[in-house]
């Protein structure tokens, strides 16, 4: 009997965590308007401005424009860009420099195919952190991912010839390369 009431308040303690995760998780998705209180001047009463006009979160307010702030009755423009310049600082709005574009890339590792011929089609190799489709008879023609970034076709050559065609490329100019499949693996193609 001990044992069953045990039982029944861990079981409880863990409905009381999981409730109190779930109410971070919320917390973490949809910041309230009340974060934004007290920062640049921002008072209680601009607060009840912008959810009297359906703005209830940092992130609504985050993405909307200066003009629809400047709408709302009592927000001048100098409060709108306070309010914008906080809401900006508190959510990631998804937007990347190019400085910080080129820095990502420049972290990209490639992974050799094992021909220095293809890995010279791809500008080093397969590209990490990105997807790169093969397609082709060599294949059997299934399509292998529907996200991807380089696409890339295969088609048999004489003997042990196989070709590679960069089919489609953000990045790789279109052009094609001729490798082998051996017993030990891809490697450049050896003329027999």
């Amino acid at each position: 009997m001990a044992s069953r009431q045990q039982n029944r308040e861990e079981e409880e303690e863990v409905d009381v965590e999981n409730q109190q995760e779930e109410e971070e998780e919320e917390e973490d998705t949809y910041l309230p308007l009340s974060k934004l209180e007290g920062q640049s001047g921002i008072q209680a009463a601009d607060i009840k401005k912008l959810q009297e006009q359906g703005l209830n979160t940092v992130q609504a307010v985050a993405f909307s424009t200066k003009k629809t702030l400047c709408s709302i009755k009592g927000i001048s423009e100098q409060k709108a860009e306070k309010l914008l310049a906080e809401a900006k600082k508190l959510v990631p709005m998804g937007f990347t420099t190019a400085a910080d574009f080129n820095k990502q890339r420049s972290e990209i590792i490639q992974i050799t195919t094992g021909s220095k011929e293809f890995d010279k089609l791809l500008d080093g190799g397969i590209e990490t952190g990105s997807i790169t489709e093969i397609f082709g008879e060599p294949i059997g023609g299934h399509i292998m991912a529907h996200a991807s970034t380089t696409r890339l076709s295969l088609r048999k050559g004489k003997g042990e010839m196989r070709i590679a065609k960069v089919y489609d490329s953000p990045c790789l100019a279109e052009s094609e390369c001729p490798f082998g499949i051996y017993g030990d693996g891809i490697s450049d193609y050896k003329e027999q």
